[in-house]
């Protein structure tokens, strides 16, 4: 898709300035709520609405597929850049409300894939609007400003959803929270847009152009970066969680258990110690003492790491059913 801009002077068109604010928020919005909102609230969507890993999962790719069709509809049919960021981001807000509004999975993944959809439009419509404006001032060189939007947004998102999760104030709450904070921004873009106290910006006509060679390497190589983040990007939080959950847990036992150990803490049934021999995180030196605790106890100490469990399952798996079946 190719733009041109039609004849107009610097006097109607607006300014470089509000070209890359009204971008930037634009791209704010789309991103940080419409795709990536989902990544600092799914811990929390798991704590109280129950949403495993796979739903979780299924969610996200929700999303994904929406953000692909929207794309795959702006290529085939571009639409006015105005009025793609104005409908986009719009949509982004009532999607976002409504999140905080059910608790079915279903209409949670019709709602993401729709907020998908809406941040393609978004994408593309600020792209076409913003980029003749700078390129028009001669200003092309802040279009990196324009897409630090996306950066802004999945920064904001963060921190609600760190204030969210420190004060328990719930997914549905914060869905509804970052739906308001959307329809604000959305609100104040759609303004300029209007031309509320702005001039218009500068017609644009839209048409196809055959892809040339660098863009056919390109649109891969884009694909392939997406991959690559995108699955951390969304489930970095919730593995977050777990961390410090288990750390947590090794916190509120053991510190507490070695200042006041209890004297009556016996293991009269059968136990198997299995010790990596090259764990540097619990040393062998903490099993000294473990048969005082344990009389029956049979330890085996295996070369390995404090992941063993994981390298080598059959291993541990090994030794477990040896162990059963002497019992």
């Amino acid at each position: 898709m190719s733009t041109a801009l039609a004849p107009a002077t610097l006097a109607e068109t607006p300014t470089a300035g509000l070209a890359v604010w009204t971008g930037l928020v634009g791209l704010a919005v789309a991103m940080g709520i419409g795709r990536f909102a989902f990544t600092p609230l799914l811990p929390l969507m798991q704590q109280d609405a129950g949403v495993s890993l796979v739903q979780g999962s299924s969610l996200a790719t929700a999303n994904y597929v929406g953000y692909l069709v929207g794309s795959v509809i702006c290529l085939a049919w571009p639409p006015a850049p105005e009025r793609a960021v104005r409908w986009g981001l719009v949509s982004i807000a009532l999607f976002t409300l409504a999140m905080g509004m059910t608790h079915e999975l279903r209409p949670w993944a019709g709602l993401r894939f729709l907020a998908g959809v809406a941040s393609a439009f978004v994408l593309v419509g600020v792209s076409a609007w913003a980029m003749p404006i700078l390129t028009q001032h001669h200003q092309a060189a802040r279009s990196g400003q324009v897409f630090a939007g996306v950066g802004v947004g999945i920064c904001v998102v963060g921190l609600v959803g760190l204030v969210a999760g420190a004060t328990a104030l719930g997914s549905q709450a914060t869905w509804i929270a970052l739906g308001a904070i959307a329809a604000m921004f959305a609100l104040a873009v759609c303004r300029q847009l209007a031309g509320d106290g702005v001039p218009a910006a500068p017609a644009v006509r839209s048409g196809r152009a055959p892809l040339s060679a660098e863009a056919w390497i390109a649109a891969p190589c884009y694909g392939a970066s997406g991959y690559g983040y995108i699955i951390p990007a969304t489930f970095l939080p919730a593995l977050a969680r777990d961390a410090i959950n288990g750390a947590n847990l090794y916190r509120r036992n053991i510190p507490r258990r070695m200042a006041r150990p209890r004297r009556d803490a016996f293991a009269t049934v059968p136990i198997q110690l299995i010790i990596p021999s090259g764990d540097r995180y619990i040393p062998m030196a903490y099993y000294e003492l473990a048969e005082e605790r344990a009389p029956g106890l049979q330890r085996h100490v295996v070369e390995g790491s404090h992941w063993l469990p994981r390298t080598e399952p059959q291993r541990v798996a090994s030794l477990i059913s040896s162990f059963v079946e002497k019992l």
